[in-house]
């Protein structure tokens, strides 16, 4: 009986952790799909950040702030991606798209900021 309870206990944990995976991979794939097509863009950044609420990861904030950089809306990209690379200070993509946000909204001190990050994270994206 208790190693029921046991077993059962251990699938309810195991789904605990997969469902909200597998909704979020759903969603990464339909904001992937929509994004090419610039009509698609607000589904696409709607599906994005539905795969944020089960997201543990900043990927889709980061996807979501390259869709709107597509858009020119640095602003916006950057109020998205910013919070990811000052949470996650080592991760190189968030990094990458805040130094575009920055280039394109003209914001120097931060485009250094980024540069600087990057430069630490991979010396060759220095040259």
């Amino acid at each position: 009986m208790i190693a029921r309870a046991a077993l059962v206990l251990l699938a309810l944990t195991a789904l605990a952790f997969l469902v909200p995976q597998a909704l979020e991979e759903r969603d990464l794939r339909r904001g992937r799909a929509l994004a090419p097509d610039a009509a698609s863009g607000a589904q696409a950044r709607e599906a994005l950040r539905a795969a944020r609420r089960h997201s543990l990861s900043g990927e889709p904030r980061i996807l979501e702030a390259q869709l709107l950089l597509f858009a020119s809306r640095p602003d916006e990209a950057l109020a998205v991606v910013l919070p990811v690379a000052r949470r996650e200070p080592d991760n190189l993509l968030a990094w990458r798209t805040v130094a575009a946000a920055a280039r394109l909204r003209g914001d120097l001190t931060l485009q250094r900021e980024a540069g600087e990050r990057l430069t630490a994270l991979d010396p060759r994206s220095a040259s």
